[in-house]
């Protein structure tokens, strides 16, 4: 089982729309929070697989994977960040897209989909992070290969 933590939620389209406007990328008291409740999933998988030994848990630090890719967008291929794909209002955040708007061309150059979900280019590279040697910079104590095999 694969306990996902919370992601960069102050990065989101959505809350850079609430914010006032700054040249900021991220909310920081947002993911200060969820950093704070991030930390508690590492103690929770070595709680649940001590308790329940014939299931197999591992945490997967979605956290630490955005954070990633909005660090290093360019790496990725992708030269939006802070704006949505499809969505209206204030970077395209403020609503998540109506049902007949046209989404940007350039949707695999954007790493966030709507107010809240990332591109399905943006999807690739988490997964592709996950199943490669890099995992274990982002799930514990087990990489999802791992815990496939078990």
């Amino acid at each position: 089982m694969i306990l996902v933590g919370a992601n960069l939620i102050g990065c989101a389209p959505y809350a850079l729309a609430l914010s006032p406007p700054t040249f900021s990328k991220c909310i920081d008291h947002i993911n200060f929070s969820i950093r704070t409740f991030n930390e508690k999933r590492k103690p929770l998988v070595g709680y649940l697989n001590e308790n329940f030994p014939n299931a197999k848990f591992t945490y997967l630090n979605a956290y630490a994977i955005s954070h990633e890719l909005l660090d290093n967008p360019s790496r990725y291929g992708f030269k939006v960040t802070t704006t949505a794909c499809c969505g209206l209002g204030r970077k395209r955040g403020s609503i998540v897209c109506p049902r007949n708007q046209i989404p940007r061309k350039n949707r695999d150059e954007h790493c966030f989909w709507d107010s809240y979900h990332v591109t399905e280019a943006a999807n690739l590279v988490i997964a592709r992070k996950l199943l490669s040697d890099e995992a274990e910079f982002f799930t514990y104590p087990f990489t999802i290969s791992q815990l496939a095999r078990l």
